[in-house]
């Protein structure tokens, strides 16, 4: 039988659902993440910058809420309430990395929902061209 999904789970799902309509104009849906080359990497970096991360006061009071991790600033962990602190930095940074091969162009972003944890991320124009219409 399946795990049921948590409060925490469900709600980042919703919202990254919700995003990736609005500001990136698709969803794939639930993927596997090994099996998708742009979001396994992607996790990989976060589980690289997890050692070194800061959550927000209102993480550390209460974990059991969506958590949002963006790769161009990953120091920090976020809750909902959050997020626009960890917007506003991400522009600041104008982080043009590719999450894939690591070069510096123009980016479309990404997000993905593991659990409770909402990650964004970018591609390059070249990635997406090798990998094929994956996301």
């Amino acid at each position: 039988m399946a795990e049921k999904e948590s409060d925490a789970a469900r709600e980042a799902r919703q919202i990254a659902h919700a995003h990736t309509q609005r500001e990136e104009g698709r969803w794939v849906g639930g993927i596997k993440v090994e099996d998708n080359p742009f979001s396994a990497k992607l996790v990989e970096r976060y589980n690289e910058a997890a050692e070194d991360l800061r959550a927000c006061p209102h993480l550390q009071k209460n974990f059991d809420q969506p958590r949002f991790w963006v790769e161009a600033v990953p120091e920090l962990l976020a809750c909902k309430q959050c997020t626009p602190a960890v917007a506003r930095e991400e522009q600041a940074r104008a982080n043009s990395c590719c999450v894939l091969c690591g070069s510096h162009a123009k980016l479309r972003g990404f997000t993905v929902a593991s659990g409770p944890l909402v990650m964004r991320g970018g591609f390059c124009g070249d990635c997406e061209q090798r990998e094929g219409p994956q996301l």
